[in-house]
């Protein structure tokens, strides 16, 4: 997945290490976050927001993905409230680990938060 366009896909990691990255104007490159096994991967923001993807997503190993178009997630979201519900409940623990990965960026020197991943 790549920056520059409104991005329609999302994946679900299933194998590998990937990671999330922008570049500034500059060419140079920041790491948002590493993921590895059994993780929702996709530009969130764009996705939901439809906007233009600002980040890019490379596989640092070989990754095996599910692959699914975020608008037709959306429509079965109609059909299946439990989908829905475990949707969101889904969405909840990612930003309850959003939130601890930011504290320990805060507190934690690099050395232990990559002792952690």
């Amino acid at each position: 997945m790549e920056a520059g366009k409104i991005e329609n896909k999302v994946a679900f990691q299933l194998t590998g290490i990937t990671r999330t990255y922008f570049t500034d104007g500059n060419g140079k490159e920041y790491n948002k976050i590493f993921t590895q096994n059994c993780n929702f991967i996709g530009p969130y923001t764009s996705l939901t927001c439809r906007t233009v993807n600002k980040v890019n997503i490379q596989a640092l190993t070989d990754c095996d993905l599910m692959v699914a178009d975020y608008n037709h997630i959306n429509s079965l979201y109609d059909k299946y409230p439990a989908l829905e519900r475990f949707a969101r409940r889904l969405s909840e623990a990612f930003f309850a680990q959003k939130e601890k990965r930011e504290i320990e960026f805060v507190l934690l020197p690099a050395e232990e938060r990559y002792a952690i991943f």
